[in-house]
């Protein structure tokens, strides 16, 4: 807590700035979906996207100020994502992948891709498999194994 001085108001930073990250990124339709999201929740925040490459992610999210809550993130920073956050949840740690930073005293780093394809295949009636051919070796394809393997995939 920070102490008051006399003649001096406490100025309250509300986290409320959001963005998705990546190069490209000038396709992502995040934006206007989490905008529209947050317009039906009554939330008064903002989502941008951001060109941001692997080599300048360490500056950028250092150069953020106390209004941003988080960060979407795309190809090519899921795994300088994974090295940056403070701490992980399991998925991430199996995977060395983080889509998801939430800022604060301690940036934690969630990867939410494999839940989405559990969730997309779920929703296709795929509830369960035996083996599977993947194709690809990037941090999609590290999210994909674990969703498959978690499906029940050998």
């Amino acid at each position: 807590m920070v102490p008051r001085q006399p003649g001096r108001r406490l100025q309250l930073v509300s986290r409320t700035r959001l963005a998705v990250w990546g190069d490209p990124i000038a396709h992502s339709r995040s934006p206007q979906m989490h905008t529209a999201a947050y317009a039906v929740l009554g939330l008064d925040w903002t989502y941008e996207r951001r060109r941001v490459d692997a080599d300048a992610f360490d500056a950028a999210v250092r150069a953020l100020d106390g209004t941003w809550r988080g960060l979407s993130l795309t190809m090519p920073l899921k795994e300088v994502a994974h090295r940056h956050a403070d701490v992980r949840d399991a998925h991430a740690e199996l995977t060395g992948v983080v889509n998801t930073l939430l800022l604060g005293d301690r940036v934690a780093g969630f990867n939410t891709d494999i839940g989405g394809i559990v969730d997309a295949l779920a929703e296709n009636g795929i509830a369960g498999v035996q083996r599977v051919r993947l194709l690809g070796a990037g941090a999609t394809a590290a999210s994909a194994l674990v969703a498959a393997s978690d499906l029940g995939a050998r």
